[in-house]
């Protein structure tokens, strides 16, 4: 379900964005193309980055059935902690 509302918000930005392109001067164009390549970059990492978490690292580790599945949680968590502290600074 989360993958349709991705989609559609996705679809509904890049709309907008070839209508300020289409109809804006200046820096308006330039925040469009911007907007554009941002959203363009948020597919490809929707799509190719969630298909390697899930079919590559986590389909491995849950097939491996010596693997605590706590740890798992565990390292997952610090890397959410760590994503969350760093964006900001990005």
């Amino acid at each position: 379900k989360a993958q349709s509302a991705v989609l559609d918000a996705n679809i509904t930005t890049l709309i907008s964005a070839i209508i300020l392109f289409l109809l804006g001067s200046g820096p308006v164009k330039g925040f469009a193309v911007t907007l554009m390549i941002g959203i363009f970059c948020s597919f490809f990492s929707y799509g190719h980055c969630t298909w390697f978490l899930s079919e590559q690292v986590l389909i491995n580790i849950i097939l491996d059935s010596n693997y605590d599945s706590f740890i798992l949680f565990k390292s997952f968590f610090q890397l959410s902690r760590l994503f969350s502290i760093s964006s900001p600074a990005l």
